[in-house]
């Protein structure tokens, strides 16, 4: 269900794709952890050297702090 979710967001996200890096199409399982020190899985849609996209069931507030575990990386 998460990699449905990440691709619908691809296209959205290029539309107004202003970025300083290019960003890479990369599905990596994962964790992350948000400043309360909860965590919760996810995976990615893409990574660039500035960011990832995670795809997540529980969203941080905007400029959260979050801690992301991935896996093979």
């Amino acid at each position: 269900m998460m990699a449905q979710t990440a691709a619908a967001l691809r296209p959205a996200l290029r539309k107004a794709e202003r970025r300083r890096h290019q960003r890479v199409p990369v599905a990596l399982l994962g964790r992350y952890m948000l400043e309360d020190r909860q965590e919760y899985p996810c995976q990615t849609a893409d990574i660039s050297p500035g960011g990832a996209l995670l795809v997540a069931a529980v969203q941080g507030r905007v400029g959260e702090r979050v801690v992301a575990y991935l896996e093979h990386i």
